[in-house]
């Protein structure tokens, strides 16, 4: 089973998400981590995969937190707009150690 972490979980993207997580592919997928605005980020990294469609903000967060934890990040899924040359410049850095798709 696939361990997922959302990010943004309460956002109209992150509800469609944990709706289709939780309904047709629960016998696939376990939600194992949702983040809100000013939940804790680090839960996100014992998941396989994240989706985020949060806000460039959270994403920075999330990506530092990533970066700095030393051990495997999981697979990226960003789906958040805005992203900033700093956002940008933290998502290729964790694309070296791991799967990202913006």
């Amino acid at each position: 089973m696939l361990k997922l972490g959302v990010l943004g979980s309460t956002g109209r993207m992150g509800v469609h998400v944990m709706s289709l997580a939780t309904g047709q592919y629960a016998d696939r997928v376990s939600v194992t981590a949702k983040v809100t605005r000013g939940g804790s980020i680090d839960t996100l990294l014992g998941c396989d995969v994240v989706i985020d469609f949060s806000s460039p903000e959270a994403i920075s967060a999330a990506v530092d937190a990533a970066l700095e934890a030393g051990k495997k990040s999981p697979a990226w899924v960003v789906g958040s707009t805005g992203l900033g040359d700093g956002q940008r410049e933290r998502l290729t850095r964790l694309a070296k150690a791991t799967p990202v798709l913006v």
